[in-house]
């Protein structure tokens, strides 16, 4: 907040970098403790990891870095949520006729 406002004697990349590199590495530690275990197939398996990679890419966006982490975890909340609700692939849905 500091150095959005000019009162913090630090660079655009450095506030940056302490934002997006927890925020990755928090990513991280939740796919290595929880999702890896409990997704299925590859696609779910990647979001996590995919996600933190690309937070970690936003920190060279300079004044735009947070608002970019904050959307890229968004769409991957939106991604995760559709991969989950979608049929496996093979498993057709039950037929509901008679």
């Amino acid at each position: 907040m500091e150095q959005t406002v000019g009162e913090a004697h630090i660079s655009t990349l450095a506030a940056s970098a302490a934002v997006t590199l927890p925020t990755a590495l928090y990513l991280l530690t939740l796919w290595a403790l929880h999702s890896r275990h409990f997704k299925a197939g590859i696609a779910q398996q990647l979001v996590l990891p995919t996600t933190a990679l690309l937070v970690i890419c936003c920190t060279f966006l300079d004044d735009w870095a947070v608002l970019a982490a904050g959307v890229v975890c968004a769409l991957s909340v939106a991604a995760a949520e559709t991969l989950a609700t979608r049929p496996a692939r093979g498993h057709a849905l039950p037929d509901r006729a008679g």
